[in-house]
């Protein structure tokens, strides 16, 4: 008990600082008195003592001034693409009796943040409760990032005492992987035995989805197809044809052997360029299908990641967020089976002949599999051999470069 009230205290003296100034006057206020003493020379004394008490009432006053401190912080927006600014609102909240009347901050973010995070407070404490400021940061790299704690600097109106205080809490803002567009609106509605699947844009019925029959008794006639009627010389009915949205499987192979993730010493996963290649071609593709009119499923084997957009169920923006915040899976994860008669884009890093003969079995009716460079030779035979067209890819390739040159002459929906 006693140890733990004298490392307290401590930690609390160790958060006080004299300035310059604070250190001349209290070396001259200790000197003085001596001098004086030595001296006979009695206002030196009181000069001594009174230079002590200003530095004293200094620490006093930035003690009362800055005793209790809250922060919050909000972003707008809370999600971001990456480059994108996000406007940072910090409210100030201080409980003491004393206002401190210059107060630095310093807000702590990552090197995967971009933003000037310092600033002076007005007046805080005393009638001024709260303060506000605001600042702008921006992300040059996806996922979950920390921004906080609040670093706080308050002096006394003498310039003699700082105090350093450091918040606890600590707030996120998350930065969506980098999107590369990928439509190309003149080649898109080829039909399917060309180079490409069409491109459906689509959803739900309308003006086109609606097709004439001869009326039949019993047909409401509120259905009556009058231009139909006037074409054809007799009564007919509006039939409405409900179109369906083709599908097709996005799948991302996050396996940290496939892209040689490691982790650092404080177990936090390193950066894999064709990691983050992989990742932001996955999230320009579910964009570019989804966008298209298809209903995409989305699965990364050992991860959360695992979507289908469309059909009411789940947002494009919903997998960009799972994209954020994706880490390297283990390298034991299932696959779920057979993609069947539905295409298959899969974004893969570098694979052996083990993992390969794993991911054939995905093969669907058009199989194309990005593959980073380095694979062996026999490991993409392996996929060859079960329909899977193969896309080699640099972490420094353009992904639009390949998508049109390579993937469209596979046949793979656009």
């Amino acid at each position: 008990m006693i140890r733990q009230r004298v490392r307290r205290l401590r930690d609390v003296l160790g958060t006080y600082r004299l300035t310059r100034r604070g250190l001349g006057f209290l070396a001259a206020g200790l000197a003085l008195p001596v001098v004086g003493a030595r001296a006979d020379v009695g206002p030196f004394v009181h000069v001594g003592v009174l230079l002590v008490a200003l530095v004293v009432c200094a620490a006093v006053h930035v003690a009362a001034g800055h005793a209790r401190v809250a922060v919050t912080r909000s972003f707008r927006p809370e999600v971001a693409d990456p480059g994108e600014p996000v406007v940072v609102t910090l409210a100030v909240r201080s409980t003491a009796v004393l206002p401190s009347l210059h107060v630095r901050w310093t807000d702590r973010v990552g090197s995967s943040l971009v933003a000037d995070v310092h600033g002076v407070l007005d007046a805080l404490g005393g009638s001024s409760r709260q303060v506000q400021v605001r600042y702008a940061l921006r992300g040059t790299r996806r996922g979950r990032h920390a921004v906080g704690p609040l670093a706080l600097e308050a002096g006394d109106p003498f310039g003699l005492v700082t105090r350093h205080r450091s918040t606890t809490h600590v707030d996120h803002v998350v930065v969506l992987p980098r999107r590369h567009a990928l439509g190309d609106d003149d080649r898109a509605g080829r039909a399917e035995s060309g180079a490409t699947m069409p491109a459906p844009q689509h959803v739900g019925v309308g003006e086109d989805d609606v097709i004439a029959r001869p009326y039949v008794p019993g047909d409401e006639v509120r259905r009556l197809h009058w231009k139909a009627t006037a074409h054809r010389g007799q009564l007919m009915v509006r039939q409405e044809e409900q179109r369906v949205n083709p599908s097709v499987l996005v799948v991302l192979d996050a396996s940290a052997s496939a892209h040689d993730a490691q982790r650092d010493r404080q177990g936090s996963w390193e950066h894999s360029p064709t990691l983050e290649w992989a990742i932001s071609a996955c999230a320009s593709l579910v964009e570019h299908l989804a966008g298209s009119g298809y209903v995409v499923h989305v699965e990364s084997p050992g991860t959360p990641v695992q979507r289908v957009v469309g059909e009411g169920q789940d947002t494009v923006r919903d997998v960009l967020v799972d994209l954020a915040l994706l880490e390297p899976a283990d390298d034991t994860a299932p696959l779920t089976g057979a993609a069947g008669d539905v295409p298959v884009v899969a974004v893969l890093g570098r694979v052996d002949e083990r993992s390969a003969r794993t991911w054939a079995r995905l093969a669907g009716r058009r199989s194309v599999a990005l593959v980073a460079h380095g694979s062996p030779a026999a490991a993409v035979g392996v996929l060859h051999d079960r329909g899977w067209r193969c896309v080699p890819y640099r972490s420094s390739d353009d992904l639009r470069t390949l998508w049109h040159e390579h993937v469209e002459a596979a046949g793979a929906a656009r």
